[in-house]
């Protein structure tokens, strides 16, 4: 099964240490968002996954990379 994951969206801020961030990489008990969500499918058996991509898309591509460590 696949999944697509749309994390593209830039936010309103929460607080001022969030200007930089876009929520899918927001920290949440150690880990980004994001990778709350790709646990979660991993758990279920989804292991190919696209995510959109477009403000901030290499603060997302430098943190999760390729994948293949998240597979």
């Amino acid at each position: 099964m696949r999944a697509v994951v749309m994390a593209a969206r830039r936010f309103p801020p929460a607080s001022p240490d969030a200007w930089n961030d876009q929520k899918p990489m927001l920290p949440v008990v150690n880990r980004p968002v994001l990778g709350h969500i790709l646990y979660l499918l991993k758990q279920h058996g989804i292991v190919d996954v696209v995510m959109t991509l477009q403000y901030l898309a290499a603060q997302i591509q430098d943190y999760f990379g390729d994948g293949k460590a998240w597979a």
